[in-house]
């Protein structure tokens, strides 16, 4: 399993993070949309980061920007 965090913007301009668990980016993408069409008004995506891990560091890498 991946971490995947999703950076949205609201209608009102408020930034919001939202971190999904999936095994590719599509399964977190559809997780992701069915969270917000849940839980949240109509949002822009901002930004999309997967953590990595390696040499006994980790980060996050953008995916989409």
């Amino acid at each position: 399993m991946k971490t995947f965090r999703f950076t949205t913007k609201t209608q009102c301009g408020k930034t919001d993070m939202i971190i999904e668990e999936a095994d590719t980016l599509e399964l977190a993408k559809a997780k992701y949309r069915l969270h917000v069409a849940n839980k949240h008004s109509p949002m822009k995506l901002v930004k999309v980061e997967v953590k990595w891990y390696g040499a006994g560091i980790s980060g996050w890498m953008n995916i989409i920007r």
